[in-house]
């Protein structure tokens, strides 16, 4: 009597203990193992247990209104729960399971679904039910955390200049450090592109070695690979500079060359390029475009392409007539001079080789020495080209923007011409400075045209030339059409009106600034 009394209780225990748990939470089955559960994951226990209103009819159900299905639970306690082992899994752990809903007032029954609750991220399971899918690594993160940490310090190191440093910190702090050359840890398309135009830069008379290129294909260390980065970095942006305003600054060339050109801000050069559809045009783009430049171009290539191909002569002892040596004959040939004089320097190919100095602007002196063996052997050509390169370089000293008018002085030639629209409608000659008063060169913008204008005299031309001249000749003067006044400190000036001019002194246009 006690034992059934005793049995009733636990039975009736049990199923309190399951009408309390039906009311507070959901029953669900997570694939473990072949086990089930109810209210506790294989994550811990009290996970997103979702608490309603006990006395809410819907939510609270004996364990008798719940139908037995593939998925819905019932516990009868009456028989003891089975060995977790002994229970298979579902036969569709990825659908969407319900338990029903009970009859309502109007009979009908449906599923209600169940949530599949994930786990909290603190809760760790009692044994791992699978593999954990893997976060997404962003493979240039590592070179990223290099270029931070250059930036900290090591930038000085690489980059000289201080206003560069920091333009070039502010480009990459602007895109929290992502590499501009490297996509997922290889040379992009921006970079090979980069290296293919500086690798031709000796078109534009500039030397490629000036601007290492670094080679990515080997690198898979992230601090080499940030290093990679800003050697590409520094000689685009060096190569901007060089071909915005040049290679060798124009102080350093003469005094009297004065340009208020400046070098691009090498964030911007950086912002341009990563934004370019074809990174090469946005390089070329620094260097001028003017129809001189271009021609220059274009006779750098003519130059090049018609270097002399023949046999060297070697290097050797200066010859002089009734001297023997081996590179004579082949002399002879280069020369085409005739003669059995075979391997003496005799008189007639000193007089080839004397006609040959001359046409080459060298001392005509017949004595074969190097200066005549280096023209000899086709570098004189390279003369020209050194000519060439010079005059581009001038170029970039320029602003790249003429205008659609401007006027433009030719010292070499002496001329001035003014260009509209890239036609020239007006041409003049003109007079320019001796070596020892030379021309200034500069670049401005006219604000106003003098015509005709009277000749003041400077006073270091008259001291130095005049006066001398004024000793010799009282009248000379006069007799040169210059104006003799005094200014109010007692110094005298010379000026020259436009009418009566000498030939060398035709009526001058001049600008102010």
């Amino acid at each position: 009597m006690c034992s059934a009394i005793r049995a009733t209780v636990l039975a009736a225990f049990a199923v309190c203990i399951l009408l309390t748990r039906t009311a507070h939470a959901e029953f669900f089955f997570w694939p473990h193992h072949g086990s089930w559960w109810g209210g506790h994951t294989p994550f811990g226990h009290g996970h997103k247990h979702r608490h309603t209103n006990p006395g809410s009819a819907k939510e609270s159900q004996s364990s008798q209104d719940v139908p037995k299905g593939p998925t819905s639970a019932v516990v009868d306690a009456n028989k003891p729960v089975p060995h977790m082992e002994t229970v298979g899994p579902p036969a569709d752990t990825d659908s969407e399971r319900a338990i029903e809903k009970p009859a309502g007032s109007d009979g009908e029954t449906g599923p209600i679904p169940l949530k599949k609750v994930a786990p909290a991220a603190n809760d760790q399971p009692n044994e791992p039910s699978g593999p954990m899918p893997s976060a997404s690594i962003d493979p240039d993160a590592p070179i990223t955390e290099q270029l931070h940490n250059l930036a900290s310090g090591k930038f000085d190191q690489i980059i000289g200049s201080i206003k560069e440093r920091t333009s070039i910190d502010a480009f990459y702090a602007g895109r929290n450090y992502a590499p501009l050359w490297l996509t997922d840890g290889k040379a992009n398309a921006r970079a090979q592109a980069a290296i293919a135009y500086l690798g031709q830069v000796s078109a534009d008379g500039l030397d490629p070695s000036d601007y290492s290129v670094p080679d990515f294909a080997p690198l898979t260390d992230p601090v080499a690979l940030a290093g990679a980065e800003i050697t590409l970095t520094t000689s685009v942006i060096t190569y901007a500079r060089h071909a915005q305003i040049g290679r060798v600054h124009w102080s350093r060339v003469s005094g009297d060359i004065f340009y208020d050109q400046s070098a691009p801000d090498p964030a911007e050069v950086l912002t341009i390029v990563l934004e370019a559809k074809d990174v090469g045009e946005v390089l070329a783009a620094y260097e001028p475009h003017a129809a001189a430049y271009l021609a220059l171009k274009a006779k750098l290539a003519e130059l090049r392409a018609g270097r002399n191909t023949k046999a060297q002569i070697a290097d050797g002892p200066a010859l002089n007539i009734g001297m023997h040596d081996e590179r004579l004959p082949q002399l002879r040939t280069r020369l085409d001079v005739a003669g059995e004089g075979g391997a003496t320097y005799d008189k007639p190919l000193a007089d080839a080789v004397k006609k040959f100095q001359a046409i080459h602007k060298l001392k005509p002196t017949g004595t074969l020495d190097a200066a005549t063996i280096e023209a000899l052997n086709g570098r004189a050509p390279d003369r020209q080209t050194d000519i060439v390169i010079a005059n581009m370089e001038r170029w970039r000293w320029m602003p790249h923007d003429l205008g659609n008018t401007y006027v433009i002085v030719n010292l070499p030639d002496y001329t001035l011409r003014v260009i509209r629209e890239g036609k020239q409608v007006w041409m003049t000659r003109i007079v320019v400075g001796k070596t020892a008063t030379p021309t200034p060169i500069t670049s401005a913008q006219m604000k106003s045209i003098t015509i005709n204008p009277t000749w003041n005299v400077p006073d270091s031309i008259a001291a130095k030339e005049y006066l001398p001249l004024l000793q010799q000749d009282p009248t000379i003067l006069q007799r040169m059409g210059l104006n003799v006044s005094y200014n109010p400190n007692g110094t005298i000036q010379l000026s020259q009106q436009v009418s009566g001019l000498p030939a060398r002194l035709e009526p001058k246009t001049i600008f102010r600034q």
